[in-house]
């Protein structure tokens, strides 16, 4: 099954992102591990995280309000879903 691209790359801050998307690929570009943290729809708590590989990737389902951070440099997420399409 394929992805659609439906934004550009973008690398995570520690301010959220992708508060729209629904579905995220991640790509963390560094040689160790990187912690995503996942968003509640506030904004104003974490609902967990999720490791990406070093050199890997991992695509994260999402609901609309919900967004991602991450506190280290490397990790690009690229939005790839909105609602039910993938």
């Amino acid at each position: 099954m394929g992805l659609t691209v439906k934004g550009t790359s973008t690398e995570l801050t520690s301010t959220t992102q992708f508060k729209t998307a629904t579905a995220v690929h991640l790509m963390n570009t560094h040689t160790a591990a990187r912690e995503v943290i996942l968003r509640n729809e506030a904004d104003d708590g974490a609902v967990g995280t999720i490791r990406v590989p070093s050199n890997g990737q991992v695509v994260v389902n999402l609901f609309i309000g919900q967004g991602l951070r991450c506190g280290s440099t490397g990790v690009f997420g690229t939005h790839v879903a909105s609602g039910d399409t993938v």
